[in-house]
């Protein structure tokens, strides 16, 4: 709620401009979304405790799927775009509209709510359920 409000008052004030924005979402998805995923994977303590930090290897041997899993969204994302062009009728000179709309639909937040499904529908007593993305 507070991000919220120093955004409209930013924005308000002639601060937050057009082209802020963008460099602003672009900063969010190529850096701290990606820094985010990283540093919930490590999970490691940063105070100084003796506490071993948990094998990243390990969680990657665990989870490999989701390395395929993007392609996997992206492909049926592109197929339903195909067919759905075709059933609606549209045009053929937005076809390509429609299937990037469909394939790519919230590529951005998708890693993040994957990681919160695939981390609640794990028991807490496993790695991928006692790590919280």
């Amino acid at each position: 709620m507070a991000l919220a409000a120093g955004g409209s008052y930013l924005a308000h004030k002639r601060i937050l401009t057009k082209e802020n924005k963008k460099i602003l979402a672009e900063i969010s998805k190529n850096l701290t979304i990606p820094c985010l995923l990283f540093s919930k994977m490590l999970n490691c303590n940063q105070d100084w405790s003796d506490d071993p930090c948990p094998d990243v290897f390990q969680s990657v041997r665990q989870a490999w799927i989701l390395m395929l899993y993007p392609i996997w969204v992206v492909g049926c994302g592109t197929l339903t775009g195909l067919l759905m062009a075709y059933l609606s009728g549209s045009p053929r000179r937005i076809w390509k509209t429609v299937v990037a709309a469909t394939a790519f639909g919230n590529s951005t937040g998708l890693p993040i709510t994957l990681l919160t499904v695939i981390h609640l529908s794990f028991d807490q007593s496993t790695e991928l359920g006692a790590i919280d993305p």
